[in-house]
């Protein structure tokens, strides 16, 4: 049986204790930001989840903060970023890379996929969504697109 009951500490960017989440507990908090769950409301669903399937049994003590859920979102890009470059090195041909762009409150911001032949067929993946330019010259954009993938390297 799956039980909360431990008493435990909100998130902090700074551990003032040594009590943190259950991996369970971000485990799903992970799944919730991964399949599109807005972060204000993966507390809600987590205990709408557990009263569906314990409903006679007190076990949710505390919830996720919106903080910790927040900060969760940066662990799951780092995570996205990670496989997108486990299946690229794996990748023995790639066939296409492609950028897209667009305009937001008149800010570029540029995509880029790559396509790789696997075993299982021809497959995209989304190496960055957002890219910031300065203008939307070629030059700009080749820079741009080059200094995210250097950082990232880090």
């Amino acid at each position: 049986m799956l039980v909360f009951s431990q008493k435990l500490a909100d998130y902090s960017l700074v551990k003032k204790t040594t009590k943190s989440w259950d991996y369970r507990v971000i485990q799903i908090v992970l799944e919730m930001l991964a399949h599109r769950t807005q972060p204000s409301c993966v507390s809600a669903n987590i205990l709408t989840v557990v009263e569906i399937l314990f409903p006679k049994h007190k076990i949710i003590h505390e919830l996720p903060s919106l903080r910790f859920v927040r900060a969760a979102c940066t662990i799951l890009l780092q995570v996205t970023k990670t496989l997108a470059a486990y299946q690229i090195g794996n990748a023995t041909t790639f066939s296409q890379l492609f950028s897209d762009g667009t305009s937001r409150r008149q800010t570029s911001i540029q995509n880029v996929i790559i396509g790789i032949l696997t075993d299982g067929g021809y497959k995209t993946v989304t190496l960055s969504t957002s890219i910031l330019a300065e203008n939307e010259t070629s030059e700009y954009l080749v820079s741009s697109i080059l200094t995210c993938f250097k950082e990232s390297r880090q």
